[in-house]
């Protein structure tokens, strides 16, 4: 999960180390000069990777920010970009591309495969169809005779299940949902309907109760509870038999085309009254402030970070979209029909038309693209489930698979670093397990050192292949030199992990050198990763630098102090004078 880090933690500055516990951290550089340079930088899990480079002087950012249309890769580790079709700022964390909203890696739509059709059981008007335990559940009527049919096989092949029991057998079923291990499916019937129906099956259901007869006409299911909508009142019930009843703080009765819960609220929208209304509950319930000027919005469904409806009526036919579901937005659809319902999953939107022989589908709520169906059919409800998007219509039922494709991206391994290793000797890595893959995927290694990989177990060789669950170990040979760091990288399907290997400094053996530009009595000698930096004492204004401890640079200091207590840290180099109240700090 993305997160930024406490004002009180030290501040990173780019290239600083990391931790996996950090990963996806997000820190603000620290330090003064920050005022007039500074950057946001982001963990990979070893490193601190700026995503943005601020100077007010020129304004220029470090980082793209446009949309990149290619692969995560090492090389762009921090690169912000803003993906259009889905509408979603992300950032590349090294290996894929995550969103910024929660540093989740990008959901991909899912490629939909051909349609199959095949025949019902029974011809019936289906109006209502829900996934769960391994099955699909739909129900449907001609004229008063109910009508209810089960498939246990991705919505292929279907049996018809028995009637439903009285008084409940003759009616007409508004919508089913699947909530707490059984189905549950509400009676319409205008104002003089109170009965819900529960089962674990989906085929012997049990009548239940609401707390009065009224006009309801939607269900949903969330945070563990079903809630039930109707004219101005609104029922819920955490086991389906005991419900409480709220009354709306409204005097219009309304009949809610489709209810859903998502992102930690219900939301439904009205068929003949042009606002929505939410709640985190189910209980207490706002309407929204913007008219959707009173199409009949039947297909409602939420995903991207979008609650995204339909609508079954008007020319052209539109779309409202919310980020709340309290402020909607108004859109047109390429194509006109009447869009009866509508389900996100696996990254897809996906509607169908009644009466035709056409859907429309989108990965963003935003665009949509009309596509053909087999054939033309009364298709008025779907649903997802086992890999499957399942529609009905009068005696024939279609479905169709969703596939992403084999997942070549492994879940996160470490090769530890080595120091102090044994100079011009082979040395081996820590072993790592490879999770997070569906196929084999290409490993190769590369670098300094001569590096090799073994994959579980086997012989040592510079490429191979590896599956999840099999193990991978490195090796190189460390150089012949004192203090000398040798890199190299493996790479397994499409993520690049580095492995460096060090040998220690050799302090026994110095070498004189007498090339200091001037003789002073130079003080403490600081380092700061990059330069040394000496201050000559006694009241002076010099000081020495060098970047590898042979070559040295003198020049003056703004002030002649005795200079003392010299030290490096932050990112900066300070020292103190003597026996006076005076810094310099560089």
């Amino acid at each position: 999960m993305l997160a930024f880090t406490s004002p009180a933690q030290a501040a990173p500055q780019p290239g600083a180390a990391c931790t996996m516990a950090e990963k996806h951290h997000v820190a603000k550089s620290g330090g003064p000069e920050d005022t007039t340079r500074g950057f946001i930088v982001v963990c990979n899990g070893f490193t601190w990777n700026p995503i943005l480079e601020w100077n007010p002087n020129t304004g220029r950012t470090r980082r793209q920010v446009a949309h990149d249309t290619g692969d995560c890769t090492t090389e762009k580790t921090g690169r912000l970009s803003y993906d259009l079709p889905r509408d979603l700022w992300t950032y590349c964390d090294g290996t894929v591309w995550r969103n910024l909203r929660d540093g989740q890696p990008m959901p991909m739509p899912c490629t939909l495969g051909a349609w199959n059709a095949a025949a019902l059981p029974e011809t019936r008007n289906w109006t209502s169809i829900a996934y769960g335990a391994g099955r699909f559940v739909a129900l449907g009527t001609t004229g008063y005779t109910q009508g209810l049919v089960v498939s246990d096989d991705g919505g292929q092949t279907w049996v018809s299940g028995p009637a439903m029991p009285a008084p409940i057998s003759f009616a007409n079923w508004t919508r089913d949902v699947y909530g707490k291990n059984m189905f549950m499916a509400l009676l319409s019937g205008g104002s003089g309907n109170q009965h819900v129906a529960t089962s674990i099956d989906g085929l012997n259901w049990t009548v239940r109760y609401l707390p009065e007869v009224g006009s309801w006409s939607s269900l949903g299911f969330g945070n563990g509870k079903f809630v039930v909508w109707g004219g101005t009142n609104v029922a819920s019930s955490t086991d389906g038999i005991n419900w409480t009843l709220e009354r709306l703080p409204t005097t219009t009765v309304w009949t809610v085309g489709k209810m859903i819960y998502a992102d930690n609220r219900f939301v439904a929208l009205g068929s003949n009254y042009p606002y929505s209304v939410s709640s985190a509950d189910g209980i207490t319930w706002a309407i929204d402030d913007q008219p959707h000027l009173g199409d009949y919005w039947a297909s409602l469904s939420y995903g991207r970070g979008r609650y995204t409806a339909l609508s079954t009526s008007g020319t052209p036919a539109s779309f409202i979209t919310s980020t709340n579901g309290f402020s909607w937005a108004r859109g047109i659809l390429p194509e006109d029909s009447v869009w009866a319902d509508m389900v996100y999953a696996e990254g897809r939107f996906l509607a169908v038309g009644a009466n035709t022989a056409r859907y429309i589908t989108s990965s963003n709520g935003l665009q949509w693209t009309p596509e053909a169906l087999p054939e033309s059919g009364a298709w008025r409800t779907i649903a997802h489930g086992n890999g499957r998007f399942v529609t009905l219509g009068g005696g024939r039922v279609l479905s169709a698979t969703c596939s992403h494709g084999a997942d070549q991206t492994p879940n996160g391994f470490l090769f530890t670093n080595l120091t102090d290793q044994v100079k011009n000797t082979l040395v081996e890595s820590n072993t790592v397990t490879i999770s997070g893959i569906d196929v084999a995927v290409a490993v190769s290694v590369s670098g300094e050192g001569n590096p090799e990989v073994s994959i579980n177990g086997g012989a040592w060789e510079t490429t191979g292949t590896i599956t999840a669950g099999q193990t991978l170990r490195l090796r190189m040979t460390t150089a012949a030199g004192a203090g000398v760091t040798l890199k190299a990288a493996v790479k397994v399907g499409t993520v690049e992990m580095p492995w460096h290997v060090s040998t220690p400094y050799n302090c026994t053996a110095w070498n004189m050198f007498n090339t200091l530009p001037e003789s002073r009595n130079w003080g403490g000698l600081a380092y700061n990763g990059i330069r040394f930096v000496s201050l000559a004492t006694g009241g002076s204004n010099r000081y020495v630098s060098s970047t590898d401890g042979i070559t040295w640079v003198a020049a003056a200091l703004p002030e002649s102090r005795d200079w003392r207590l010299l030290t490096a840290g932050g990112g900066r180099f300070m020292a103190f004078a003597h026996n006076v109240a005076r810094y310099v700090t560089s």
